[in-house]
């Protein structure tokens, strides 16, 4: 929601100097105090470049930097710090683990075997189901046409049953995700490099 990305975004400030733009002035409060990189004075490319890296995919990088930071905290016995650091964490991981569901349950089709039968799949939303005792129940599956720059978008009517059949499928299909998630990506960057206007 609105808050979460809010909370994001002033994350990727705190940690990374990532824009974080309060309003249109300019110069803002945070090109004055040194706590962004000023995306706003740089070519648009490096902008785009940024989104790619860290926004529209997961970059491990920056995992692994808050890591650091933490483990750094605690040795030095700031522990008030290594906890607003863990909450600015799970912030980050949250929003990978969003992201990389989007990429996957998106793309997500074929026929899938349950223990109590199987499923098809249409870009992540259940079209038929068969069980064991040979029953098969056909579900309507109604795909919109999503521009250019809606990629990643999902009408939140199909949300809840996308994240349920992605949740039930992630334990035994992590292969198979992590290939769609690739894919995804690929295509995604390069919609986005294609897409004059971002």
């Amino acid at each position: 929601d609105r808050f979460f990305l809010e909370d994001l975004i002033n994350t990727m400030n705190d940690l990374f100097r990532y824009p974080a733009c309060l309003s249109e002035k300019y110069p803002c409060d945070r090109i004055k105090t040194d706590s962004c990189e000023g995306y706003c004075l740089k070519p648009r490319k490096e902008l785009l470049e940024l989104f790619i890296r860290s926004y529209l995919r997961i970059n491990p990088e920056l995992n692994r930097q808050i890591s650091e930071r933490i483990t750094q905290k605690n040795n030095e016995l700031e522990f008030t710090g290594a906890e607003y650091l863990k909450r600015q964490s799970e912030i980050l991981i949250f929003f990978y683990r969003t992201i990389k569901f989007l990429h996957v349950a998106k793309n997500l089709s074929g026929e899938f075997i349950l223990p109590q039968g199987k499923i098809n799949l249409e870009n992540g939303l259940i079209s038929s189901y068969w069980n064991t005792n040979g029953k098969t129940i056909d579900f309507p599956v109604y795909q919109i046409e999503y521009q250019e720059k809606e990629y990643l978008a999902v009408n939140k009517e199909h949300l809840d049953e996308m994240w349920i059949v992605y949740h039930y499928l992630e334990k035994t299909q992590k292969k198979l995700f992590s290939r769609i998630y690739l894919k995804s990506v690929k295509e995604f960057i390069n919609r986005m490099k294609d897409y004059e206007e971002f």
